[in-house]
């Protein structure tokens, strides 16, 4: 199957791979940041009772796909990783974003070169460094 049946067969199939308590959300596939600031697609879960979503990026998925030609591997790992995020989400909801104490440990650093990726730092909290193309990027480890 081609990349676009990929996609509608991930979203039509994924129900039958979870268990009914890791059916309550909505599902699409969007076009997202991955962590290397690369645009890739993603498979959205978006629960009705959280303000947190998870992003699960489907092109080494399909590359999986194309070399082997099974779906069932391919849907079990994603229903795995909605799983896990399901307990990921609980932890995160523990988490104090409002306050430095609350994330003083999860703080980490990032350093990006300036020119491939200027276009992106426009949205995205950093600091350039004087005198280089680097830039730098903050995170908090939500998952520890």
């Amino acid at each position: 199957m081609d990349y676009t049946e990929f996609k509608d067969f991930i979203l039509e199939n994924i129900n039958r791979y979870l268990s009914k308590k890791d059916r309550d959300f909505e599902m699409t596939i969007e076009t997202s940041e991955s962590n290397s600031l690369k645009e890739v697609d993603a498979l959205i879960i978006n629960r009705k009772d959280c303000e947190y979503i998870t992003r699960i990026f489907l092109d080494k998925a399909y590359m999986a796909y194309r070399e082997f030609g099974d779906m069932d591997p391919i849907m079990s790992d994603i229903a795995a990783t909605i799983q896990k995020s399901e307990k990921q989400l609980r932890k995160i909801e523990a988490i104090d974003f409002n306050t430095f104490e609350g994330v003083k440990d999860r703080l980490s650093v990032q350093i990006l070169n300036w020119d491939w990726n200027h276009d992106k730092l426009k949205s995205i909290a950093h600091r350039r460094l004087p005198e280089t193309d680097l830039a730098v990027i903050y995170r908090i480890e939500v998952a520890k």
